[in-house]
Formats: C-alpha cells, structure tokens, sequence
C-alpha cells in the first residue's frame, strides 16, 4: 500500500538559519516515516515545529501523514492522554493566581465533610503535592481494572481508606489519580464541572478550540481512530463516562493547530493575560525518581535535550486509548515540536530527534 503525506504551511516561514526549508522536509520525513514504517499498521502521523526565525519571530509549520484508509488534517481530534495534566496545572495555577487557593494548601481544607485525605506521621498532602506526583498516592486505586466510571464518591471512599507508606512532597511517584483528585477540587473551587473551568479559563483565552474532553455529534467525526499496538482500532470517544473522575488526568481531546497554538504559549511566545502563569507552572519541584538531572514542574517535565547538558528542555507525553501525543520545547531558543499519532506505540523518539536537530545538536 502506497502512503501518502500533505505537507500544511499553517504560518509563513523566515529565514531559517539553523536548516533551509528543504532541509527541514527531510528532516521530519526521515523521522515520520521511520516510524511508519517500523510498525505493524502504518498510522496516520502529524508533525509540528516552532523555531525562530531571523527576525526574532517564531515561525510554524505542521506536517500531516494520512494514510489511504484514513486522511487527517489539523483540525483532525486526538486523544492527548497525559498531556491533560498540563491544563489542568495550568488552571491550578490560575486559581492561584486569582487568590482563591495557595499552592501549598492542605487538600483536606478542599474535601467534603466525611472525607478524609491520608496523612503521614502528622504531614498533610498539599495541592501542589498533586500537581508534582509527589503526594503518595498510586497510578489509580488497587480494586479500579477500568477507570471508564470512576465516580467521586468511589474515589473519596478509596481516599478514606488509603495509607500513606512516606512523607508528601518528599519522593515523585506518577499519580494520574493524584490529578483526577486536583480537578474535583478546582472543580468544586469553581462551582462547576472541570471541563467547563478549562474552557472558560484556558482554552477560550488561548484559541483553542478543538480541546475539550465531552465532545458533541459533529466534533465525534473529528476523531482520528486509534489503534492498539496491534494495529486494531480502537474506539476512544467512550473509554471514559462523562462522569470519570480521571478526564482531569488524560481526558482531553485536541488537535495539531490548537496544540502548536498551546506550544507557542508555552514556550513565551503568545500575548495573553495567562502569561504570567508560565513562571509558576514551570518551576521546577523535586528530582523524578533516580533520575536526578530531571525535574517534575507542574505538569511538564524539566529535562536536559543533550547528554552535555547544554540545552534544558520542557516535555510531556501522553497515551491513551490508541493514540499517542509528544511535546517538548527549549525556552532558550524558542524552539518546540508537537507529535501526534492514533497508534499506541510512543511517538516520544520522533519528536526529541527533530527537537536536537534543530538545536543543531546531535543525535
């Protein structure tokens, strides 16, 4: 079967110092079809860089892969997984910033009455202990085999059962559960639903329109299929119930444009009243784990893109339901990639190659 792929120049692009624009084609084809290639059924594939150009201004282009069974664009929605957390710290942090709650307040403060939070030898878990996966709770609760209708009531009743085994706020331990309990509470802070936070605070400030969790008849045609590692497609509108208390985790639907719209705010380069949030969502907390030279921030990942460790680099992936969603930027030198692919296998490699190439770094 012959693929095909459609090259969209979404923005004019400058001069381009580091690559000349047909360098950058080759560039992302020899990545995109790599990874094509190296998998059981070829998925459809999009492509999205950020650089600077000579003039100091940020230049755009998104590539899109389709195949001959399935044609995409970038408006064409996916499921972004873990990439959610980002939007929900996000809305945390703007929270913050209106007075409404403080990063270090206890989560207990936010619970209803009859609902405990764990504690560990007297330290309470903190909000900001949910936003940096260090609050002690696990991936999800140990009787949940699916978190398709996962209500609140169960999770606060997991909650009053559940024991700390370390101090909060001392050692990152990745909890999507962690995030699902940060957006009931913004949610409850707000008075109402997380979604409807997200798209009052976040998504209509910044052009995003296609990023949402709960999507309507017409924007459920926009959903690229995803497919397992096995190449079998997968239905991923009803993975999770409106009422999963997990889409404040790894609900959120997007597309290509709105997620180059949401990498540029990021990376500095979009006027917004939300700019001032970037300094809180990206400081840098506690060490991931055993890797030290690695950072949890709120929501994004603060890593080094070189093993000199010249170039600091901001990054998330998320998978989830046959889809596949990597970002990543350097602030230093307004530079950043998006990838996006409706297959399970991990389009991280893709998108930190591009990135180092074009910081001219290698390999």
């Amino acid at each position: 079967m012959r693929y095909w792929a459609v090259l969209l120049l979404l923005f004019w692009v400058g001069g381009l110092e580091a690559l000349s624009r047909s360098d950058l084609y080759q560039l992302v084809d020899k990545y995109a079809e790599g990874y094509r290639k190296s998998k059981h059924t070829p998925p459809a594939l999009l492509v999205g860089v950020i650089y600077e150009d000579s003039a100091g201004m940020p230049a755009k282009k998104i590539f899109c892969y389709g195949s001959d069974r399935e044609r995409i664009s970038e408006t064409t929605l996916f499921r972004i997984g873990g990439v959610t957390e980002v939007f929900t710290a996000t809305l945390f942090a703007k929270l913050v910033q209106e007075g409404l709650i403080k990063l270090d307040d206890p989560v207990q403060k936010y619970l209803p009455q009859g609902v405990w939070m764990p504690i560990f030898n007297g330290t309470q878990v903190r909000l900001q202990d949910l936003a940096t996966h260090t609050s002690g709770l696990p991936e999800k609760p140990r009787d949940v085999k699916r978190k398709k209708n996962y209500t609140t009531k169960e999770m606060y009743d997991f909650l009053n059962k559940y024991r700390l085994y370390r101090a909060p706020g001392t050692k990152y331990r990745y909890s999507p559960l962690g995030y699902a309990l940060l957006a009931d509470i913004l949610s409850r802070v707000m008075e109402r639903s997380w979604q409807d936070a997200i798209m009052q605070k976040i998504c209509n400030k910044l052009d995003l329109a296609h990023t949402r969790a709960l999507l309507n008849v017409e924007e459920r045609k926009m959903v690229a299929l995803g497919h397992n590692k096995w190449g079998k497609v997968i239905d991923s509108v009803f993975l999770e119930s409106d009422a999963s208390v997990f889409l404040g985790a790894d609900g959120l639907f997007s597309s290509a444009k709105d997620m180059m719209n949401w990498l540029a705010y990021n990376l500095g380069e979009v006027e917004s009243d939300l700019s001032f949030l970037l300094p809180i969502i990206q400081e840098p907390h506690c060490s991931m784990g055993a890797r030290k030279d690695s950072k949890i921030c709120l929501g994004w990942e603060l890593s080094y893109l070189d093993q000199k460790q010249s170039l600091s680099q901001f990054s998330k992936k998320g998978k989830f339901g046959g889809f596949g969603v990597y970002l990543a930027f350097v602030k230093d030198t307004k530079t950043g990639v998006i990838v996006m692919t409706n297959s399970s296998h991990s389009p991280e490699s893709i998108g930190a190659n591009i990135l180092k190439a074009l910081n001219e770094l290698e390999e």
